[in-house]
């Protein structure tokens, strides 16, 4: 709930709160800064955890075909819409 908050809370802000080009630029600057502290954060919960380390290249793999297979699908379901849904003029 508290994120949902957040996010409403900063878009009624940016609404209402027309900033300018310089504003916006060290706002994007910091953004980054904090994305790089959380990927980094989380990067070191994972590496502390034995359980994930020593799972590694099983997570790694099933994560490989997850993903593989998303694409695969993805790219069928589109051939088909165009091919039956989408009729070529």
């Amino acid at each position: 709930m508290t994120l949902v908050i957040s996010l409403v809370l900063g878009m009624t802000i940016g609404f209402f709160l027309k900033l300018n080009k310089n504003i916006l630029k060290i706002n994007s600057k910091i953004q980054i800064v904090i994305l790089f502290g959380l990927l980094f954060s989380m990067g070191m919960s994972l590496g502390v955890n034995p359980d994930i380390v020593s799972n590694l290249k099983t997570i790694g793999i099933t994560s490989l075909i997850f993903s593989s297979l998303t694409v695969f699908f993805s790219i069928i379901f589109v051939f088909l819409f165009h091919k039956f849904i989408v009729k070529e003029s």
